[in-house]
């Protein structure tokens, strides 16, 4: 790994003098993973990568955006991915050639859903001109369009990563010499073999922007200091957790686990593989008063063939209990056209269930309420079942996240789907209705979050939420 910190002493005098903006990637990512220097160690050096590398991926996500809303939500998918995926990346150094792939994969993502959206619109009277594509937008990057993205991304790695480095982040060939741990020389000519490739497979297709000529101007693009901080805080939260999930589960707003799960479906859709398994059932009740673990029977009364009761690992499943807010359940983080609503008055059993109310016209960021409880046994499995009623709603999701030791993600399954199963699917309204799912639990799995998300408009209502370990 380049760069790798192996000293402590060495580590302690770049975070004393200030210096770990002089790191490598494969340094800083090194110093992300491990914590080595402990958690404000970890998120500086994470928002050093951010800082390093935004502008490239905000170029990126504008180069195949029109919405500059649009493009600052894909550079903050693009960092979540990173902080749960970083130990996958095998070249540390060449973290750039990576970000871009993902960047560019998100963003298309983008484009796919909001054509989804606006095939939905079209049935509005009067059409209107849909600018997204127009190249006098100043939040247009054309010399990252698609065409263009998709050919840097056909590059080789070491090819790509110098084009991306001197081309897109602006440095110099010194500079990304030094980044990348190779002499100044095997840089240039990698930049020069690498402009080459690019300018002959565009010309190829009939597209050869002036921006690839012999000596392109390095054109570095400043972020928002408001953006990255956003990013940061999107995609930290397992970091800033990690010494609070002991706390009682009924936290305030403030935990930033809650900032997990708004990126979940892009990464999902970017990187995993599979489909949804959503099951609807009806005439299947759970008993709200199941919610604690049944105590201790005598021993005598034990016999060898008796069926225990399957116990809920999520505490106040019906949502009665509760003060200004539901005991045990946590708000996701504070979203514009996005109301968190306690409905004491709507309840499928009891008298109350949780609320969510999206009026903002688009999927992400994505609101939940959540869970996290404590990963107990060895059972393989976990059964998910809730009731769930919906208003027109557009798309949302029952979410099993697993967290490992750190407090971090390892993968998340969607146990319920409620709506926009297809392109073209209209809103969906339905009065309660039972939604379960078998889930797979990963071995390294420590903790288990529960996510009751919305994405896109429409209002929807969940309650006798369990969870269930299953064979």
């Amino acid at each position: 790994m380049g760069g790798q910190l192996t000293r402590t002493n060495d580590l302690r005098t770049l975070l004393t003098l200030g210096s770990i903006g002089a790191l490598n990637d494969g340094a800083l990512l090194d110093l992300f993973e491990t914590r080595r220097g402990g958690v404000s160690a970890a998120d500086r050096a994470f928002e050093t990568l951010v800082g390093r590398h935004g502008g490239m991926v905000l170029r990126v996500a504008r180069g195949r955006l029109g919405s500059e809303e649009d493009a600052r939500d894909a550079f903050q998918a693009t960092f979540w991915i990173l902080a749960r995926r970083s130990r996958t990346i095998r070249d540390r150094d060449a973290l750039a050639a990576w970000l871009f792939g993902v960047a560019s994969r998100v963003a298309a993502r983008s484009v796919v859903e909001a054509a989804r959206r606006r095939d939905r619109e079209r049935r509005a009277a009067t059409p209107v001109e849909d600018s997204s594509l127009d190249p006098a937008r100043p939040d247009r990057d054309l010399d990252l369009a698609p065409t263009i993205q998709d050919e840097i991304r056909r590059l080789p790695e070491k090819y790509r990563v110098a084009v991306i480095l001197c081309d897109l982040e602006g440095l110099s060939n010194e500079e990304a010499a030094a980044r990348l741990a190779c002499p100044s020389g095997t840089l240039k000519a990698r930049l020069s073999r690498g402009r080459a490739r690019l300018r002959t497979r565009l010309a190829d297709r009939g597209f050869a922007p002036s921006s690839w000529q012999s000596t392109p101007p390095p054109r570095p693009l400043v972020v928002p200091v408001p953006l990255i901080q956003a990013a940061c805080r999107m995609a930290l939260p397992a970091t800033s957790i990690s010494s609070t999930l002991s706390l009682a589960q009924g936290a305030s707003r403030t935990m930033l686990l809650s900032s997990i799960s708004p990126w979940a479906a892009v990464a999902s859709a970017t990187l995993a593989a599979g489909a949804v398994a959503v099951i609807a059932m009806t005439g299947l009740h759970s008993d709200p008063t199941s919610n604690q673990a049944p105590g201790p029977a005598p021993a005598a009364a034990a016999k060898p063939n008796l069926i225990k009761p399957v116990e809920n690992i999520l505490q106040n499943a019906g949502f009665e209990a509760g003060d200004q807010s539901p005991s045990y359940w946590s708000e996701g983080a504070e979203i514009d056209g996005v109301k968190y609503l306690w409905d004491q008055g709507n309840g499928q059993r009891g008298k109350a269930s949780l609320c969510l109310q999206k009026t903002a016209q688009r999927y992400f960021p994505i609101a939940q309420w959540y869970q996290v409880v404590d990963r107990k046994g060895d059972e393989p499995a976990l059964r998910v079942t809730a009731q769930v009623k919906a208003d027109r709603v557009t798309k949302a999701i029952i979410d099993v996240m697993f967290l490992d030791e750190k407090g971090e993600s390892i993968s998340h399954e969607w146990a319920g789907q409620i709506g926009n199963k297809g392109a073209n699917a209209p809103p969906t309204t339905h009065d309660w209705k039972e939604y379960a799912s078998r889930v797979e639990i990963p071995k390294a799995t420590k903790k288990i979050q529960v996510g009751l998300q919305i994405y896109g408009p429409g209002k929807v209502w969940f309650d006798e939420v369990r969870a269930e370990y299953a064979k």
